[in-house]
């Protein structure tokens, strides 16, 4: 019997082509991850943004604890003592008297507060207090900054915390010879007269002018207008002014004078050396910024406030019935 044999062939199967991307393709696929991305990207700028307004606010809140705890300690608000305006004196601000009630008593004590005088204690005023900054400050987070006559032209560490010295600023009427060359608007006496807001401010934080015999104290019982309705501290960017450090007296203190985020009549911000205008209160928070009140509370306030309201939030004892929006 004929045996048939069987030879089987290999046959190969049939090679499925590999589909590559068109150049079309791709630019669709990137141009959707490019939308997604453009989508999500604010969502996290505003959480992140909600997250250091939040941070920032509750360092407001612990340097107004810490204003009171100096006052429950010593019967008064910290002040700001300047002997003369240069850095050559133990011209120590508000601030740097609080340093103990902030923790950080070792560098009160290796600065040597109050009697040192600044310059003998470079390497302490070139310090960070992170209580004292904002997060959403690049500026003030970058580290020290120098070229502040202040303080002798050494590097010092930035605030975005300052006190608040009232509403009167200027110096005296535009065009007498006390003016200090301050924007007409931003003028504005106290209800006695008086324009000196850095060295007699109607607020709660102002310099103690000691060069001219003057020692001024504020404290709770002179808010008349009540610890509620008084703002004490407030926020301030960094770029916007040179006078700008904790150590020194004259650079932690602002005016309500100036509106929030003020600018020039043009809409630009003014030189940061301009100091008479530029001794305000400001934040990069959209749309406004921060203030600590005198009771501890802290209240975010619109750009858009009413300047008269702001001023009269500045005063302690202004006699004004107000009420924030």
């Amino acid at each position: 019997m004929t045996q048939l044999r069987y030879f089987a062939k290999t046959v190969p199967l049939p090679q499925r082509r590999r589909h590559a991307f068109t150049l079309i393709e791709l630019l669709v696929v990137i141009a959707i991850i490019a939308v997604l991305i453009g989508l999500l990207l604010p969502a996290v700028q505003r959480v992140r943004e909600a997250g250091n307004r939040t941070k920032c606010a509750n360092n407001l809140k612990q340097v107004a604890l810490a204003c009171h705890a100096y006052h429950d300690a010593l019967g008064k608000f910290p002040a700001s003592t300047l002997y003369n305006p240069a850095g050559d004196a133990p011209n120590w601000g508000f601030l740097a008297r609080l340093l103990p009630y902030v923790e950080k008593n070792n560098l009160y004590n290796q600065a040597k507060i109050p009697s040192n005088y600044l310059v003998q204690s470079q390497g302490e005023i070139a310090y960070q207090v992170n209580t004292f900054l904002c997060p959403s400050d690049p500026i003030s987070n970058q580290g020290p900054r120098g070229g502040d006559v202040c303080v002798g032209f050494v590097p010092a560490g930035l605030t975005n915390i300052k006190g608040v010295t009232g509403a009167n600023w200027g110096g005296g009427p535009v065009g007498s010879p006390t003016w200090l060359g301050t924007d007409a608007q931003w003028v504005n006496p106290d209800r006695r007269g008086n324009y000196d807001g850095m060295g007699h401010g109607d607020g709660i934080l102002w310099d103690q002018f000691l060069f001219r015999g003057e020692q001024p104290t504020v404290r709770i019982a002179d808010i008349a207008d009540g610890t509620s309705n008084t703002f004490m501290l407030g926020e301030v960017d960094a770029a916007r002014c040179e006078e700008n450090n904790w150590a020194h007296a004259f650079d932690a203190v602002a005016t309500c004078a100036i509106d929030p985020n003020a600018k020039r009549a043009d809409g630009t911000y003014y030189d940061p050396d301009d100091k008479w205008n530029t001794l305000g209160f400001s934040s990069l928070h959209p749309g406004g910024l921060q203030f600590a009140l005198a009771d501890g509370s802290v209240r975010f306030i619109s750009n858009d406030i009413p300047r008269a309201i702001y001023r009269a939030m500045a005063t302690r004892a202004g006699g004004e019935v107000v009420q924030l929006p």
